[in-house]
């Protein structure tokens, strides 16, 4: 795609609402592990190192394509990490959906 105002404006959208709808399935199910006056800090927590993450994302995506001079290894390196936090995702259960 050509690097336009809207197209940057449609990928922010789209990443946004990826990573907005990780919230409250991660927040509920922190609340089922954790003790209640606990949540707050956990997902403060969770915020701050997925701010970190970002940053390392953006970093060492920004030396890959000086490296390269395309963002090929990069988005290859970022479906590998996808791929690992789906597989990852999926290996959780949820103890209140068995039923006897």
């Amino acid at each position: 795609m050509p690097k336009t105002f809207v197209t940057a404006v449609l990928f922010s959208f789209g990443l946004g609402m990826t990573g907005d709808a990780t919230v409250s399935p991660t927040s509920g199910l922190m609340q089922q592990i954790f003790r209640w006056k606990w949540i707050a800090t956990l997902l403060g927590f969770l915020f701050l190192y997925h701010q970190i993450g970002a940053f390392l994302s953006a970093w060492i995506g920004g030396i890959f394509v000086d490296a390269t001079g395309t963002y090929t290894v990069v988005w290859c390196l970022d479906v590998v990490v996808c791929l690992f936090a789906s597989a990852v995702s999926f290996m959780i259960r949820d103890e209140s959906l068995k039923t006897a």
